[in-house]
C-alpha cells in the first residue's frame, strides 16, 4: 500500500475562481519548491477548501486557478477562550496549542492591576498569523476569530451576553472537575483564564457577579498556559460526552 502523503495547506484569499497568497504564504510555497502547474491545497477560514493549480508565484505576487472545492460545516460547540494578558502580551505557543484544540473564538482581557497593559495592533497581527500557522498545521478550515476587550465593563457584558455556560480557572474554587464532568451543559460555553499574575480579590467580586462557575484543577501546581491547554482539553471531553 502507498503510504499516504502530508499534505501542506495554504491560507488564501479567493476572488474570480483564483486563490491569491499573502507574503507568508508565497514565502511557504518557495521553501517547498512549488512551481506553476503543481496542485495545492488551500483554505478561507471560512469553511471552504480548494484543490488548486498554481500559476504564478513570484516574490509579490502568488496566485493559483481553482479546480474543485469542498465545504466543511462550522463545529457547532466550539469553546470561547478568554484570555487574561500581562504586560500587554499572551503566550504564542499557549495560543497556538488551543486553536489545535478547536478553540473557536478568543476574547483577550487586561487585568485592572497590570500597569503595562495596553496591547499594540503588532501583537495582534502577530497572534492572528500564529492562528493561521497552527490552522494550516492541524487541517482546522474555520478560523478563530481574536478579539480585544480592553475594559472589565465590556468583558462581563460579553460574558454575560454571549455565554449560557461560563467557566473560570480558579485554585481552590467551588465547582471540581468530576462535579463539572457530572453536570449537562446546554448553550454556549467559554472558559476564562487569568495571566499568571491572577486574579485581584477585586476582580474575582466581579466576575463572581456575572456569575461564573469557579473550576479548581486539583492539588497540582501548573503553569498559566499548561493549565489552560490542560482545561481546554478537558472541556472539549466533557462536551463530547454529553452530545452523545
Amino acid at each position: 500500500m502507498e503510504e499516504e502523503r502530508h499534505t501542506f495547506r495554504f491560507f488564501a484569499v479567493v476572488e474570480g475562481g483564483e486563490a491569491h497568497f499573502d507574503v507568508t504564504e508565497r514565502q511557504h510555497l518557495c521553501v517547498l519548491r512549488m512551481a506553476r502547474g503543481d496542485e495545492l491545497e488551500a483554505f478561507d477560514g471560512r469553511g471552504h477548501v480548494y484543490r488548486c493549480r498554481l500559476q504564478t508565484l513570484t516574490r509579490h505576487q502568488a496566485r493559483a486557478t481553482i479546480v474543485a472545492t469542498r465545504y466543511e460545516p462550522r463545529p457547532a460547540a466550539a469553546v470561547t477562550a478568554v484570555l487574561g494578558a500581562q504586560a500587554g502580551t499572551v503566550d504564542d505557543r499557549l495560543l497556538r496549542s488551543l486553536t489545535e484544540l478547536g478553540i473557536g473564538r478568543f476574547l483577550i482581557f487586561r487585568h485592572q492591576h497590570d500597569a503595562r497593559g495596553k496591547i499594540h495592533s503588532a501583537r495582534l497581527s502577530r497572534w492572528r498569523k500564529i492562528i493561521v500557522s497552527a490552522c494550516k498545521q492541524c487541517h482546522r478550515v474555520w478560523l478563530p476569530s481574536i478579539e480585544l476587550l480592553p475594559e472589565w465593563e465590556e468583558l462581563t457584558q460579553t460574558l454575560a451576553r454571549d455565554f449560557a455556560v461560563r467557566l473560570a480557572l480558579q485554585r481552590g474554587g467551588e465547582c471540581s472537575l468530576s462535579e463539572l464532568l457530572q453536570s449537562s451543559p446546554s448553550g454556549n460555553v467559554c472558559m476564562l483564564v487569568g495571566a499568571a499574575c491572577g486574579f485581584s480579590v477585586a476582580e474575582l467580586a466581579i466576575l463572581r457577579s456575572v456569575p461564573l462557575k469557579f473550576v479548581d484543577l486539583g492539588t497540582d501546581t501548573l503553569r498559566t498556559e499548561t493549565a489552560a491547554v490542560f482545561f481546554a482539553g478537558f472541556v472539549n471531553f466533557w462536551l463530547r460526552e454529553w452530545s452523545r
